[in-house]
């Protein structure tokens, strides 16, 4: 029975084991709480800021939509004017060849009546080119540069950022 230990050798075997399975576990809660404090301040620091850009996205957003609905009814007034203009060729195209065909002809009446319709024809349309080109620099195309830029500040971090995760 020499291979059978003494009660009191198992006992400190066991009170051995015990300290060391002690040790490890507090090695372990250590190691737990420094991640978990490591994670926590990290989340602490990140989330501010992604929260601050996501803000300023939020507004330079909102500043070239204002922005792109005024240059749409600009271009909406530009393409009303393109189809008056296109409009009043068409229709008047037979004025302007029958006032010709009257010079050809050197009937001072005819060409006078032609002359009256070239001035009516001018004169119906000449608020349209104004109010288009007026429109037209209205346009305040320093606010939308910096609304660009705005947005291009904003989005930059957030690229940095994803790349992080990406890795």
């Amino acid at each position: 029975m020499e291979n059978e230990k003494t009660t009191q050798e198992l006992l400190t075997e066991l009170v051995s084991l015990q300290r060391r399975a002690a040790r490890r576990s507090l090695i372990t809660a250590v190691l737990g709480l420094v991640i978990v404090v490591a994670l926590a301040a990290a989340i602490f620091s990140v989330v501010p800021r992604a929260l601050a850009l996501a803000d300023r996205a939020e507004t330079a957003l909102g500043e070239i939509d204002t922005l792109m609905s005024g240059v749409g009814a600009t271009m909406e007034d530009a393409q009303t004017l393109i189809t008056n203009t296109n409009t009043m060729v068409e229709t008047n195209s037979q004025a302007v060849t029958d006032a010709v065909q009257k010079m050809n002809d050197i009937d001072i009446d005819g060409l006078n009546d032609g002359i009256a319709t070239l001035n009516r024809v001018v004169s119906e349309n000449s608020d349209n080119v104004t109010s288009a080109i007026k429109k037209l620099n209205n346009i305040d195309f320093d606010k939308l540069n910096k609304a660009i830029a705005d947005l291009s500040d904003a989005v930059h971090p957030l690229g940095e950022f994803a790349r992080l995760f990406q890795k």
